[in-house]
C-alpha cells in the first residue's frame, strides 16, 4: 500500500490565523473578543475514507515539513487557498528539492488559480503530479487504486474550541463536524464554493449516516460535546432531509433534544419556507449561518421574507445567527453603505462576519472585472498572493465608488458599532438561550418542555458567570442596560445563582479586569499554531476510539504554562466553593482561600483600577485597538522608517 502524507500549509501564517471566532465572528469586542481554535477537517475527513496509512499535519513549518519528507512518502497532499499561493510554491519545490520520488497532490480552493492566472504557465503547471479539482475523496481513491464507491465515514477528528482568552486560554475541544454535502447550486457570482464545484451538489451523506456520525461524536467525549456543525451549504434546500434528521434527533433515547444541537448554513430563500417551531426546534437546529450579504442584494438566496423577520423570529425560539454582510458592491455608494450596514446592524446576530467584496479567482466576479478591465489579471497575480487575509488581499481598486481602503475602514468599523449597539456576542447568545428556555418551558410539545429546555438552561447556567463582567465594561449605557434586562430575566426564569456560580462570577470580574489593564499596556501577540502530528496506522481500534495516533513533535511551553495556571486557580476556586457551600468562614481558611476571598472582598476597587488604566491609556493611544494587527503593522512600519533614518543619518556621518 502507498504511504500518503497529507498537510496543510506551512508557517508561519503572520495574520493568517486559524482563530475563526477572533479574527471575523467576536471581532472587536474589546475584552469580549473571544479566541478559538480549528482544525483541518478536511484533511482528516480523507485520511478516514482512505485505506492506505496516512500522516495528517497541521501547522508545519518548513522545516518540519521537509524532516517529514525525509521518511518517505508516495504521495504528498497539500490542501490550500488562495491567500497561500506562494506558501504552496515553497511546499512543492521543497518537495522536488529533499524526496523527488514523492509525487504531489494539489487541492483546495486554491487550486482554482491554475485555471485562470496560471492557465499557460508551463513552469508553474508542473509544480504538481496531480490536481484535483472538486470533490476529493473520489479523486484520492481512484488515484490510488482504491474502491472509489466504498462507504464514506463521517469523520472523528480532533475538536476545535472557543472562548475568551483570558479565563480559560486553552479550552478542550467541545464540537465536531459532520459531512452532508459539497457544492452549491446558487451560483452567487462572489462565491468560491459555487464555482469550485461547478455549480452542482454532491450529496455526501443521508439523514441517517448524519446521524451515526453525530452520535459517534457525543458518544466519543459526552460530557464536553456542546455541538455538532453540519458541513452543507444547503441543507435547508432539502426540507425533507431536514425533517428525517429532526425525527432521528427527537426520536433518541440516549441524548435526544436534551442534548444535540447541530449548526447549519442556511439562507433566507430556504428559511422562508420552515416554519420555526415545527421545522427547525423541533428538529434539532441551534445555530443557522446566513449570508445575508446585503439589504440591497438581488441575489436569489436573498429572496423571501424580511430578512429581520426571520433572525428575530429565530432568536426568540433559542436559535443563535451568524450573520454575514459584504460591503462594496457595485449599487454601494457613500449614502446608502452606511443605511446597508445599520440595517444588517438592526439584525443583532449572535456572531457575524462582515467582509469587503473581493473577487477570487475562477468565480463569475473576478471574470467579469476582467472582462471589463477593471481587474487586470498582472496585477492581481503581482499584489495578491503575497498579503495577509481580511480586508488586505491587496486589490487594486475596481469598485465603482470606493478605495480599498475606504472599503476596509467601513468594514472594519462595522465590527464595532455592532458591538456598541448590541454588545457582546457572549451576552447575545445568552438572551437567546433565555428565549428559548422560556419558550420551550411554556410549548405545547411535550419533548421541548422536558428535552430542549434542558439545553437552554445549562447553557444559561454555563454563561451566567459573564454577566456581571460584560456589564461591568460595557462600551456604553445602552448596552449596559440590556445585559441588565438579561441578568433580570435569569433571576425570573432561573432563580438566584449558585455558590459556584457567584464564585465564578467574581472569578471572572477579576480576570477581566488584569486582562483589560493587559491590553492597554500590551500584550504578546498570539503564537503560530504548534505542529500537531496525527498517525492513521490502520490498526484495529473499537469504534469510539480515535482512528489516529497524535504527536505533538515541539513543547509548547506557553501553552503548558498557561494550562497549569489555569488549572491550579481551578483547584483553589473548587475548594474556595466547598468551603462556603460547608457555611465555613473564608477568613478562618487555609492562607490561599483567605488571599483569593480578600481579594475578591476588593473588585469593586479593582474594577475601579482597571477603568482608570483604560481611560489613561486611550488618551495616549494605547487603548482598544492596541492587539489589532494593523495598529501593530502600524507600529512596525514606524520602526522601519526610524531604522532607515538612522542608517541614512550614519552614512552621512
Amino acid at each position: 500500500m502507498p504511504n500518503i502524507l497529507l498537510t496543510g500549509v506551512i508557517g508561519p501564517h503572520g495574520n493568517i490565523h486559524f482563530d475563526l471566532a477572533g479574527d471575523r465572528l467576536t471581532r472587536d469586542q474589546d475584552i469580549f473578543t473571544t479566541s478559538s481554535h480549528f482544525h483541518y477537517v478536511v484533511l482528516h475527513f480523507l485520511a478516514q475514507n482512505l485505506s492506505s496509512p496516512c500522516v495528517v499535519l497541521e501547522h508545519p513549518s518548513l522545516e518540519d515539513f521537509e524532516d517529514e519528507l525525509r521518511k518517505g512518502y508516495d504521495f504528498v497532499g497539500i490542501n490550500f487557498t488562495l491567500v497561500n499561493i506562494v506558501k504552496t510554491m515553497q511546499m512543492c519545490e521543497a518537495v522536488r528539492r529533499v524526496a523527488p520520488q514523492t509525487k504531489i497532490v494539489l487541492g483546495g480552493y486554491g487550486t482554482s488559480c491554475f485555471t485562470t492566472i496560471f492557465k499557460g504557465n508551463q513552469e508553474i503547471q508542473k509544480l504538481a503530479d496531480y490536481i484535483c479539482h472538486g470533490e476529493g475523496v473520489s479523486f484520492l481513491r481512484k488515484l490510488l487504486g482504491e474502491p472509489i464507491d466504498a462507504p464514506i465515514s463521517q469523520p472523528l477528528g480532533p475538536r476545535g474550541a472557543s472562548g475568551m482568552p483570558w479565563l480559560d486560554p486553552s479550552p478542550p475541544g467541545s464540537g465536531g463536524f459532520v459531512i452532508s454535502g459539497l457544492g452549491c447550486p446558487n451560483m452567487c457570482e462572489f462565491c468560491c464554493t459555487s464555482h469550485f464545484y461547478g455549480g452542482e451538489y454532491i450529496e455526501i451523506a443521508k439523514a441517517e449516516r448524519l446521524f451515526e456520525g453525530m452520535k459517534r461524536i457525543w458518544r466519543f467525549q459526552p460530557e464536553s460535546c456542546d455541538t455538532v456543525g453540519i458541513f452543507d451549504e444547503n441543507l435547508y434546500k432539502d426540507k425533507e432531509k431536514v425533517a428525517r434528521l429532526g425525527k432521528l434527533i427527537r426520536e433518541d433515547e440516549e441524548f435526544g433534544l436534551g442534548r444535540i444541537s447541530y449548526f447549519s448554513f442556511g439562507t433566507i430563500e430556504d428559511l422562508s419556507r420552515y416554519d420555526v417551531v415545527e421545522d427547525l426546534v423541533l428538529n434539532g437546529v441551534g445555530t443557522i449561518w446566513i449570508g445575508v450579504e446585503s439589504r440591497f442584494s438581488t441575489l436569489p438566496k436573498r429572496q423571501g421574507r424580511e430578512v429581520k423577520e426571520v433572525f428575530d423570529e429565530l432568536h426568540a425560539h433559542g436559535i443563535t445567527t451568524i450573520g454575514s454582510w459584504i460591503g462594496g458592491w457595485d449599487f454601494h455608494d457613500k449614502k446608502n453603505i452606511e443605511e446597508d450596514l445599520e440595517y444588517f446592524i438592526s439584525l443583532e446576530p449572535t456572531q457575524s462576519q462582515l467582509f469587503p467584496l473581493y473577487p477570487p479567482p475562477g468565480t463569475n466576479l473576478y471574470e467579469r472585472l476582467v472582462s471589463e478591465g477593471r481587474l487586470p489579471e498582472i496585477s492581481l497575480a503581482k499584489t495578491y498572493f503575497g498579503r495577509t487575509s481580511g480586508a488586505e488581499f491587496g486589490f487594486p481598486d475596481w469598485k465603482k465608488n470606493f478605495t480599498e481602503g475606504e472599503i476596509s475602514a467601513i468594514v472594519e468599523g462595522g465590527h464595532r458599532r455592532l458591538y456598541e449597539h448590541a454588545g457582546p456576542s457572549a451576552m447575545r447568545t445568552l438572551r437567546v438561550q433565555l428565549n428559548g428556555y422560556e419558550f420551550c418551558k411554556n410549548s405545547a410539545h411535550q419533548v421541548l418542555r422536558e428535552r430542549r429546555s434542558e439545553l437552554h438552561k445549562a447553557r444559561c447556567i454555563e454563561a451566567y458567570p459573564l454577566i456581571e463582567t460584560c456589564e461591568f465594561f460595557a462600551p456604553n449605557a445602552k448596552v449596559r442596560a440590556k445585559i441588565g434586562e438579561i441578568r433580570r430575566d435569569y433571576h425570573r426564569l432561573l432563580g438566584e445563582p449558585t455558590v459556584r456560580q457567584e464564585v465564578m462570577s467574581s472569578y471572572a470580574f477579576l480576570k477581566g479586569c488584569l486582562y483589560k489593564m493587559e491590553t492597554v499596556v500590551g500584550r504578546p501577540p498570539p503564537g503560530e499554531p504548534p505542529l500537531r502530528r496525527y498517525e492513521y496506522d490502520r490498526n484495529p481500534r473499537g469504534p469510539l476510539d480515535r482512528p489516529y495516533a497524535t504527536v505533538y513533535p515541539h513543547c509548547d511551553e506557553r501553552f503548558q504554562h498557561e494550562k497549569q495556571v489555569y488549572e491550579n486557580e481551578m483547584r483553589l476556586l473548587n475548594r474556595v466553593v466547598e468551603l462556603l457551600e460547608q457555611g465555613k468562614p473564608l477568613d478562618e481558611a487555609e492562607p490561599a482561600a483567605r488571599r483569593i476571598h480578600q481579594v475578591f472582598e476588593n473588585l469593586d476597587a479593582i474594577g475601579q483600577a482597571a477603568k482608570l488604566v483604560d481611560e489613561l491609556g486611550g488618551d495616549v493611544g494605547l487603548s482598544k485597538g492596541w492587539l489589532r494587527s494593523e495598529v501593530l503593522k502600524g507600529l512596525e512600519t514606524v520602526g522601519a522608517k526610524v531604522s532607515e533614518e538612522r542608517i541614512e543619518a550614519q552614512n552621512l556621518q
